[in-house]
């Protein structure tokens, strides 16, 4: 390390600290539990908790220059302490910070933004656009601020409210990061699909793809293999070429990147050129959405069962005009 770092023996607060997976697929958070030998271990550290502005962190320094081995990684299927019971540690935390910091405090817009971040997760919509506004009216009161960490909570709104609204903060995001970031940085990546996605509602296809399309490019240069990041950006291109009806170019993408959504559209299609009369079209797509269901969804047994009962009525449908 090249410079101090800062630990605590409280397991629930750097777990408030961590992001909370709040920029996923681009950025992973990561908790480290950290053994020192302390019978062996030369490299200085101090238990600061007594002459820190905030007692409650029970905050170990590391001094600078401190190597680590990593012995192991587990990875974990959700997010660690985004429970209810964690809100209410956060809730605790922000108290001390508040009456431990001078107000103002960037730390303070932090943890509403954590707690924003979270809230929105649970569904918790009206809780969590007060605490992003919060955090939005302190950073911009406050006599400092970090204004890629405002971009960063003006795109939290935006995702919540969505629709013009929504994309007036995006906008906000857009112009804070171009002039505060280089042009391949990848918190673009969320501020363009997340405007992608608000095209895609309101049917504005070329603006979603162009924006998909920027995010892919960062995507690529910032990974050197395919993530989760590239399976999120092809899912909504996926999505939108459903809504140019180019049903087989969607699901050709939503089969590789997103099965799980592609067995659903599969079905709604069949169903579609079902209605449409078209059978021999609806049969296809029933037959792709009855072997992506047993491949993702194997349990699914009700979806299975309609799945073959929309393709029973083609095969009689058919017989009976034979």
């Amino acid at each position: 390390m090249n410079s101090f770092l800062s630990t605590s023996t409280a397991r629930d607060l750097p777990l408030i600290f961590n992001g909370q997976g709040q920029q996923r697929p681009q950025l992973e958070s990561i908790l480290f539990e950290i053994t020192i030998e302390t019978s062996t271990c030369e490299t200085a550290f101090a238990d600061i908790q007594y002459v820190s502005w905030i007692p409650g962190e029970e905050e170990i320094l590391i001094t600078i220059g401190a190597i680590f081995r990593i012995d192991s990684s587990i990875a974990q299927s959700g997010i660690e302490g985004d429970t209810i019971e964690s809100l209410e540690t956060m809730q605790r935390s922000l108290e001390l910070h508040i009456a431990s910091l001078p107000p103002g405090h960037p730390s303070i817009a932090d943890m509403y933004d954590v707690i924003a971040w979270t809230h929105l997760r649970h569904g918790n919509v009206v809780d969590a656009q007060k605490a992003f506004e919060t955090s939005i009216e302190l950073r911009l009161n406050a006599t400092y601020f970090n204004s890629v960490h405002l971009g960063h909570t003006y795109i939290g709104l935006g995702i919540l409210l969505g629709g013009d609204e929504g994309m007036s903060y995006l906008d906000k995001a857009h112009c804070l990061f171009k002039e505060h970031l280089p042009q391949n940085n990848s918190k673009f990546i969320q501020l363009y699909m997340s405007k992608a996605e608000i095209h895609i509602t309101k049917s504005e296809i070329q603006q979603a793809q162009s924006y998909l399309a920027d995010a892919l490019k960062i995507e690529q240069l910032k990974r050197s293999r395919p993530g989760k990041g590239t399976a999120h950006i092809f899912t909504l291109f996926g999505m939108s070429y459903l809504h140019e009806d180019k049903a087989e170019m969607a699901l050709k993408v939503l089969d590789v990147y997103h099965p799980g959504l592609a067995k659903i559209y599969a079905f709604r299609t069949g169903s579609a050129y079902y209605n449409k009369k078209q059978l021999d079209k609806a049969l296809a797509y029933y037959q792709m959405a009855l072997e992506l269901t047993i491949t993702v969804a194997p349990g699914n047994l009700k979806q299975i069962e309609r799945i073959r009962y929309g393709i029973d009525r083609i095969m009689d449908h058919t017989l009976d005009v034979n």
